[in-house]
């Protein structure tokens, strides 16, 4: 059970901080106009692709992740 809720908990706290990289990126650096793109992969363009990429990338390099229980 414990392995079950730390996956969860880990998961869960992955996705969330990825969110939050993702919306602070996409409301600094994504207003520029070079950021614009026409391509579009279901509904996302290219920028977001890329500030997820970078969000998720330095969650993995800079953070270290704790087993709550």
């Amino acid at each position: 059970m414990n392995i079950l809720l730390n996956t969860i908990s880990v998961i869960a706290t992955f996705i969330v901080s990825v969110g939050l990289l993702w919306l602070i990126l996409d409301n600094t650096i994504g207003r520029f106009r070079f950021m614009k793109s026409t391509f579009n992969w279901y509904g996302f363009q290219m920028k977001d692709l890329i500030f997820i990429s970078l969000s998720s990338l330095f969650i993995l390099c800079f953070f270290d992740f704790y087993l709550p229980y």
